[in-house]
């Protein structure tokens, strides 16, 4: 009897792990055409055919990453087919159900995947390869020409010099000095938003190449700086003074650039063993973590493919850089491993 039941249970998740397939494929195939291929024969239809797949992952015990990201994609697609089909019924706006069984059925999901997430030993690879094949705009080609000019512009500032030699002490002054001379001047037009990308560029990477020297630095005064200059420009964009699509664009890309070039600087400091104490390694660690943390759905949709391949290669050397602190007893390794999780985790949530 016992074998009979345990025939009989192993039977049927492995019918209800191919029919999640079977949805899957159906989501990729309307993914791949323009003019979705689900044929809905009314808005009940279509909520019903959205809590399938939710019933479908819930019968899971477990994924692979591959398969993770094959469900969150399917449920973006999925979500993103019934929610434009529903809301076109005088139903949705009438009466509060239906929207409430498309919410409803849409916590669930997320409920679920975070449950089979926490089921799963998550390194930041795997963390990495969720992030860059999940990103809803990862195929959207509108803003491909604004971000191919953007690409050039900052492949020529790679090209530019930096401060690596001199006095730290007057390297850091300057890059205050020209961020509070930037903020009381303002920022209104697109020449003036790639003039202070194209300095600021200068200044930040000439502050990485001394990062070991201001440990002790407070860095308060640029990080608010900073952040007023860059709501100035999202101001004027939002105004039209400079195009919101190049605002959108080239800021998201800086955003890129500044964290794997923070990461890969500190990255590469852990691995000379030149981190000093506790307070130092808590600070490294902590950057080498932010791009798998701070980049957003937009962010990552504007990587470009050498950026993809630093993320990943940033990925790789987590595990390396734990076992150096870990070593040293600069950092524990347990709470470092659990890390990636966390951040998959805090990922899903956010979906």
């Amino acid at each position: 009897m016992k074998r009979n039941q345990a025939s009989e249970r192993k039977h049927t998740l492995t019918s209800r792990f191919f029919h999640l397939l079977l949805l899957c494929t159906c989501v990729i195939v309307a993914c791949s055409s323009e003019k979705s291929r689900y044929d809905f024969k009314n808005s009940q239809d279509a909520i019903h055919a959205y809590q399938d797949y939710v019933h479908a992952v819930r019968d899971m015990n477990g994924c692979s990453v591959s398969e993770m990201t094959d469900f969150v994609c399917g449920w973006q697609e999925l979500s993103d087919t019934v929610y434009r089909y529903i809301s076109k019924d005088s139903a949705f706006t009438a009466h509060i159900s239906l929207s409430m069984d498309f919410q409803v059925t849409t916590n669930s999901m997320r409920t679920e995947l975070l449950r089979l997430a926490g089921a799963h030993n998550w390194s930041m690879k795997d963390v990495a390869f969720l992030k860059l094949n999940t990103s809803p705009y990862r195929k959207d080609k509108e803003l491909q020409p604004v971000k191919d000019k953007a690409t050039a512009f900052y492949a020529a500032l790679d090209r530019k010099g930096i401060q690596s030699n001199g006095d730290s002490k007057k390297m850091i002054q300057e890059y205050i000095r020209f961020l509070v001379e930037t903020r009381k001047q303002g920022i209104g037009n697109q020449e003036q938003m790639l003039a202070f990308i194209e300095k600021e560029d200068i200044c930040f990477r000439s502050f990485l190449s001394h990062i070991a020297e201001y440990s002790d630095f407070d860095m308060t005064g640029i990080t608010k700086t900073t952040d007023a200059i860059c709501a100035e420009i999202f101001r004027s964009a939002s105004s039209r003074d400079i195009p919101s699509e190049d605002a959108l664009v080239y800021m998201s890309m800086r955003t890129n650039r500044r964290l794997l070039q923070n990461a890969k600087v500190c990255a590469d400091l852990i691995r000379g063993q030149k981190v000093k104490d506790a307070r130092q390694t808590n600070a490294y660690l902590w950057m080498t973590v932010q791009p798998f943390l701070s980049m957003d759905a937009v962010c990552i949709s504007m990587l470009t493919e050498q950026q993809r391949r630093q993320l990943t290669e940033i990925a790789d050397g987590y595990p390396r850089l734990v076992n150096i602190l870990a070593s040293k007893r600069l950092a524990e390794a347990k709470a470092a491993e659990e890390i990636p999780g966390q951040l998959a985790k805090l990922y899903i949530a956010t979906l």
